[in-house]
C-alpha cells in the first residue's frame, strides 16, 4: 500500500486479468461446452471482419493491440495451419479465439523404465528418430525471428562485439593503465587482447547447430514431459498476441525482450522449449556463471545461454564487453531473455527488480543506439518446484550446496518424480521506445525523451529505471496463474485450529479461488470439481508436508511442515496483501481499544513494568480512522522490499480496501467485525511476515557488545517513555556514548540471528516456524540499512583505522562449521556490518522503541500490553539475546570517526557516501551499475510514527 512510482504510462489502462476457463485443449483439442458456445459467438461476429495486414499494432502507451479489423477466426486457423501448427502436426495449436488452454507436451505413451522399461525404450527410440530426422515442429526451420542456427553465427556476433566502438575504448584505456604503471606495451596488448578473447568465447552463445540443438530439445523435451507429467498449458489468446508482436518484431528488424519471473532452474530449459515447440527464435538468456560446468554448460550455450558474472567489480573491460554484446543482440534483432529478479526466488514469491540488463537496454533504446524493444513479462507457475527441498534447507540457514543443474537433470530419483503441470502465461507485449517515451513526457512536459546530448540519460533516468522495473513486476503478477497447490497450502496455513475436515477445505478452497478471481486474478484449473483437484493437490505435496488423520469421522488433514507450504502460500499472497495489512492495524486497534476499555479511568495492575510498577493507560475511545491509517502506512513502508502494491497510494488502497471488506461481509466498520474466520484469515497471512521483522530488529541488539540495551526499562519507564528520545546517559556519558563502529562479520551475524530465532521458536516466543526465513531476514536488514539503522562495508580494516592494540576475537568454529566460510578475522576481508551510532541503544532508546512497535503487531496479544506499558523485553528474549552476544565475540572496534569522516552506508551522521554506497552494493549482491542507481533513487527513511494530517476525510461505508 506505500507509494510506488508509476508503474504504467500515465493514461494508460490497467490490465484485465482475466480468470482461465476451464476448459482445456489437450491434443488433441478437446473443449467443453460452454468454449464451444463462446466461441460460435466470436465467429459470428467476426466473419464480416475484414483483415488487415499483420492485425497488430503498438498503441501510444506500447502496448500491442488487435487492429480494429481482427481476422476471423477462420483466417487466423488457416494462418495457424500455414505456419505449421495444426493436430496432423502433432503441433498444440492454442485456441486464439475462445481463450481455452492448449497442452504443448504430450505425455501420452510415455512409460517409466522402472515400470515398463519397453514402452520407455520404444517411446524414447521414436522420439530420437523423430528429432534426428526434424518430423513436424522438431526440424524448427520455419521460426519467427532474426536468423540463428547458421555455421558461421558465434563468430559473426563475437567479432562484431569486439569490434563494438565502447570494447575497443575499453581495450585502449585498460592498455594505457597497465604501461602508466610500468609494464611494457607489446607484452601489455598481447595479455589484453588475450582477456578479451577469453571473456568474448565464454559470453557468447553458441546457437551455430541446428544438429546439436535438435539434440538439446530431444533431452529437454524427455526431461520436462516426465517431471511435469500433466502437462505444459499456456493461453491460446496470450500466444497469439505475442506471436503477432513477433511477426511486427521481426519486420521492423527489432527484438523482443522476455522478462519472465524465476523460480527453478527449469525455468531456463522451460521457455526455450515453448518457443522451440511453437516457432519463434529462441532468445539469448543471461545465465549465473554457476550453471557454465563441463558438458551440461556447454549444451545451454548451443540452446542460447549465456553466463555472467554475479558481479563485475571494477572490471571495465568486462563490463564493456558485456553491454556491447546486449547491444549486437537488440541491434541485429535477436531475442532475448533475463530474468527480472536477478536471481531464483526461494521465497515462493516475486522478488524487487534487479536493474542490470534493464539499464543497458533502456539506456541504448534512449541513447538511439538501438530503434527498440518489444517487451514481454512472463509468468510461469508449477505445481510442484524441483528444488523446494534445497530451498528450504538454504532459507533455514544450512549449507547451499553448489547449483548445479547437471546434477539435477542427472539424478535418477528426481527424474521419476511425478511434479503435476506447469502454467506460463504471457503479459501483453508494449514497446520500451513508446513506453519511454510516454513517461518522460509525463514527467517533463516539453522534453523529448531522446534529447539527452551524446546519447546520455537525463536526470530523470534512476526514476524511470525503478518505474520500467516495477512495471515488469505489476505485468507479471497481473498475468501470474494461482496454482491449486498454492491454494490449498494457502487455506492450510491460515487454520484457527489444528487441522480442517476435507469437506470444510474443499469450501475454503473454493472461497479463495473466488476471492483471487473477484479481485481479477488468475486461477489454475483441470476442468474438474473442486474437491478432485484438492485430492489430487494433497497426493502430489505428499503426506511429508501435510498430514491426514483417517481414523476420525471424515478425513481431517493438518500442517506437517509450515516451511514448505509457505512457500507455496506465498505464490497467492500479492492477492490479499492489502486487506492483510489493513486487518492487522485494525486487530491492533481494536486491541488497545480493549485494554482501555479494562483499564479506563485507573492504574492496571497487569500492565506492569519489569520493575512491577503499574503504568496509566488511557481509556477507550474508539478505533481512531487517523491512527489506522498511520498503522497501515507504517506496515506498506516496512514491507516495501517484500510486496507490490497496488497503484494509487497508500490514502486510496486503505479506502478501497476498507469498501471491499465491507461489501464482503468481513468488516461492517473499522472497528466491528462481521466474520470473524475470514478477518482471520487475512491477519494469518501478514503475521509471519511481521514477526520476522520484528526478529531482524531484535536480533541487532547482538550487534552491541557492551549490551547497553539491558537497562532499557530504565529509560522506558523515565520521561521519555519509549519515544525514540536520546537518553541522559548516552548524551552525556562520553565512555557510554560510542563514538565509532564495531564491525561484526555479516555472514557470523546472520548465523548468529538464526541460532536466536530457532531458539526462541522452540522456546515458545515465536509463533511461525516460517519466520527464520533467511531471504525475508536479509530483506528486513536491507530496509533498515536504507533507514540508517544499520551499516554495512567491506574489509573495515583497509577503510578505516582501528583502535590502537585492539584486538579481534576470532570467528566462532561452529558459525564456519555451519557456513563452509572461509575462515577471516574480522575487519579483515569480506562484508561487516555494524549498529549505526545515531540508534546504538548506549545512546539513544530508537532501536528499543522500534522492537516494541513491530512487537505490537505480532499476532502475540502480549506486545500491545507491553508496548502501551512500557515493558521492555521479556525475561526469556533477554536471556537468549545475552547468550547470542556473547556468541558474536567483541567484534571489530575501528577508531573514533568525526561527522565528516564516517563508515556508515545507512545514513546516519557518520555516513560518507562512496565507500558507503560499495558496500551497501556488495552486501546487497548490486553489480557496479545498480550501485549508482540506488544510491541516486534515494529510497525514503523507514519511520516508527508516520505522519497523518487530522484533515484527511473519514470516507463513508
Amino acid at each position: 500500500m506505500a507509494d510506488l512510482p508509476p508503474m504504467r504510462p500515465s493514461g494508460a489502462p490497467r490490465p484485465v486479468a482475466q480468470a482461465v476457463a476451464p476448459a482445456v485443449l489437450v491434443i488433441p483439442k478437446v473443449s467443453s461446452p460452454s468454449s464451444k458456445r463462446h466461441g460460435r459467438h466470436h465467429r459470428t461476429a467476426t466473419a464480416t471482419k475484414k483483415p488487415t495486414s499483420n492485425g497488430f499494432h503498438l498503441n501510444r502507451n506500447g502496448d500491442a493491440e488487435r487492429d480494429d479489423h481482427d481476422p476471423s477466426a477462420e483466417d487466423t486457423d488457416q494462418e495457424l495451419e500455414d505456419d505449421g501448427y495444426s493436430p496432423d502436426s502433432g503441433t498444440a495449436r492454442p485456441a486464439e479465439h475462445s481463450g481455452e488452454l492448449a497442452n504443448i507436451a504430450d505425455s501420452k505413451g510415455l512409460g517409466r523404465f522402472r515400470h515398463d522399461p519397453i514402452r520407455f525404450m520404444i517411446r524414447l527410440s521414436a522420439e530420437g528418430s523423430a528429432f534426428w530426422s526434424g518430423s513436424g515442429w522438431r526440424k524448427y526451420d520455419n521460426y519467427i525471428g532474426a536468423k540463428i542456427l547458421y555455421p558461421t553465427y558465434r563468430e559473426d556476433i563475437t567479432r562484431a562485439v569486439r569490434n563494438h566502438a565502447a570494447v575497443r575504448a575499453a581495450v585502449e584505456s585498460e592498455i594505457a593503465t597497465q604501461v602508466r604503471a610500468g609494464r611494457d606495451r607489446d607484452q601489455v596488448t598481447k595479455a589484453v587482447k588475450r582477456t578479451l578473447h577469453s571473456y568474448t568465447n565464454t559470453l557468447v552463445a553458441d546457437l551455430s547447430s541446428p544438429g546439436t540443438l535438435r539434440f538439446v530439445a530431444f533431452i529437454i523435451n524427455n526431461l520436462l514431459v516426465r517431471l511435469y507429467h500433466q502437462g505444459i498449458y499456456i493461453k491460446g489468446r496470450e500466444w497469439l498476441a505475442l506471436r503477432k508482436a513477433a511477426k511486427a518484431a521481426e519486420e521492423q528488424g527489432i527484438s523482443l525482450l522476455f522478462l519472465p519471473c524465476h523460480k527453478s532452474h527449469m525455468d531456463y530449459l522451460l521457455i526455450s522449449y515453448i518457443f522451440y515447440r511453437l516457432g519463434i527464435a529462441l532468445p539469448h538468456i543471461a545465465a549465473g556463471q554457476n550453471l557454465n560446468i563441463p558438458v551440461v554448460g556447454n549444451l545451454l550455450k548451443k540452446g542460447g545461454a549465456f553466463f555472467i558474472r554475479r558481479s563485475f567489480g571494477n572490471d571495465q573491460m568486462y563490463n564493456a564487453i558485456f553491454k556491447a554484446y546486449i547491444e549486437v543482440l537488440l541491434q541485429r534483432g535477436h531475442n532475448v531473455e533475463a530474468f527480472v529478479e536477478g536471481t531464483r526466488s526461494r521465497t515462493g514469491k516475486l522478488l524487487p527488480p534487479k536493474f542490470g540488463v534493464l539499464k543497458i537496454v533502456m539506456d541504448a533504446v534512449r541513447a538511439g543506439r538501438v530503434k527498440d524493444v518489444i517487451v514481454v513479462p512472463m509468468s510461469i507457475g508449477y505445481d510442484k518446484i524441483v528444488e523446494t527441498e534445497s530451498y528450504v534447507n538454504e532459507l533455514l540457514g544450512r549449507p547451499k550446496e553448489p547449483e548445479s543443474l547437471g546434477q539435477l537433470a542427472s539424478s535418477t530419483s528426481v527424474l521419476q518424480l511425478k511434479l503435476g503441470r506447469i502454467d506460463v502465461r504471457f503479459a501483453t507485449p508494449w514497446s520500451m521506445r513508446a513506453w519511454v517515451d510516454a513517461e518522460v513526457a509525463a514527467r517533463t512536459p516539453g522534453q523529448s525523451p531522446f534529447a539527452a546530448p551524446g546519447g546520455g540519460s537525463s536526470t530523470s533516468s534512476p526514476t524511470l529505471l525503478r518505474a520500467l522495473g516495477y512495471r515488469v513486476l505489476s505485468d507479471i503478477n497481473a498475468v501470474a496463474v494461482v496454482m491449486p497447490t498454492a491454494l490449498v497450502a494457502t487455506v492450510i496455513l491460515t487454520l484457527r485450529g489444528r487441522g480442517v475436515g476435507r469437506t470444510d477445505l474443499v469450501t475454503k478452497v473454493d472461497w479463495v479461488r473466488d476471492q483471487i478471481l473477484a479481485k481479477g486474478g488468475k486461477v489454475a484449473e483441470f476442468g474438474d470439481a473442486t474437491d478432485i483437484i484438492v485430492d489430487r493437490v494433497l497426493a502430489l505435496l505428499g503426506s511429508e508436508l501435510i498430514g491426514e488423520r483417517k481414523e476420525l469421522m471424515e478425513p481431517v488433514y493438518f500442517v506437517k511442515k509450515r516451511f514448505e507450504l509457505s512457500l507455496y502460500r506465498n505464490q497467492a499472497l500479492h492477492h490479499f496483501v492489502t486487506e492483510a495489512i489493513l486487518c492487522a492495524s485494525i486487530e491492533v486497534a481494536m486491541r488497545e481499544q480493549r485494554v482501555g476499555a479494562t483499564t479506563s479511568g485507573s492504574q492496571s495492575s497487569g500492565l506492569l513494568g519489569s520493575h512491577g510498577e503499574p503504568h496509566a493507560v488511557p481509556a477507550a475511545t474508539g478505533v481512531s480512522y487517523h491512527q489506522l491509517l498511520r498503522d497501515v502506512s507504517f506496515l506498506s513502508q516496512l514491507f516495501k522490499r517484500e510486496f507490490i502494491y497496488p497503484p494509487g497510494g497508500v490514502l486510496d488502497n486503505m479506502n478501497r480496501t476498507l469498501k471491499l471488506l465491507v461489501s464482503n461481509g468481513v468488516l461492517s466498520s473499522v472497528d466491528r467485525i462481521l466474520d470473524r474466520e475470514k478477518f482471520d484469515f487475512y491477519n494469518y497471512l501478514i503475521w509471519p511476515f511481521v514477526e520476522t521483522y520484528w526478529l531482524a530488529c531484535l536480533s541487532l541488539l547482538i550487534l552491541d557488545p557492551t549490551r547497553s540495551w539491558l537497562d532499557e526499562d530504565d529509560r522506558l519507564n523515565g520521561t521519555n517513555q519509549g519515544q525514540g528520545q536520546e537518553t541522559g546517559a548516552g548524551s552525556s556519558d562520553p565512555t557510554v556514548a560510542p563514538v565509532s563502529a564495531t564491525w561484526f562479520m555479516e555472514s557470523q551475524f546472520a548465523d548468529r540471528a538464526q541460532d536466536l530465532a530457532k531458539t526462541l521458536y522452540y522456546e515458545g516466543e515465536l509463533t511461525y516456524f516460517e519466520s527464520i526465513n533467511k531471504e525475508i531476514l536479509k530483506n528486513a536488514w536491507t530496509s533498515f540499512a536504507e533507514a540508517g539503522i544499520i551499516e554495512y562495508v567491506r574489509d573495515p580494516a583497509a577503510s578505516v583505522p582501528s583502535i590502537s592494540g585492539a584486538a579481534a576475537l576470532p570467528i566462532d568454529p561452529t558459525s564456519t562449521a555451519k557456513s563452509k566460510t572461509p575462515v577471516v578475522a574480522p575487519g579483515m576481508g569480506g562484508t561487516h556490518v555494524a549498529l549505526a551510532r545515531d540508534w546504538h541503544p548506549a545512546k539513544t532508546d530508537r532501536l528499543v522503541h522500534k522492537i516494541a512497535t513491530l512487537h505490537r503487531f505480532r499476532r502475540d496479544k502480549d506486545g500491545v500490553l507491553r508496548y502501551i506499558a512500557h515493558a521492555g523485553l521479556a525475561p526469556r528474549i533477554r536471556r537468549v539475546l545475552v547468550k547470542a552476544s556473547d556468541a558474536m565475540g567483541a567484534g571489530f572496534a575501528t577508531a573514533p570517526v568525526t561527522p565528516n569522516a564516517g563508515v556508515g552506508v545507512g545514513g546516519g551522521q557518520g555516513g560518507t557516501g562512496a565507500r558507503a554506497t560499495e558496500a551497501e552494493a556488495a552486501a546487497m549482491g548490486l553489480d557496479s551499475d545498480e550501485k549508482e542507481e540506488r544510491e541516486a533513487l534515494g529510497e525514503d527513511e523507514d519511520q516508527d510514527v508516520i505522519g497523518v494530517p487530522e484533515s484527511v476525510p473519514v470516507p463513508k461505508l
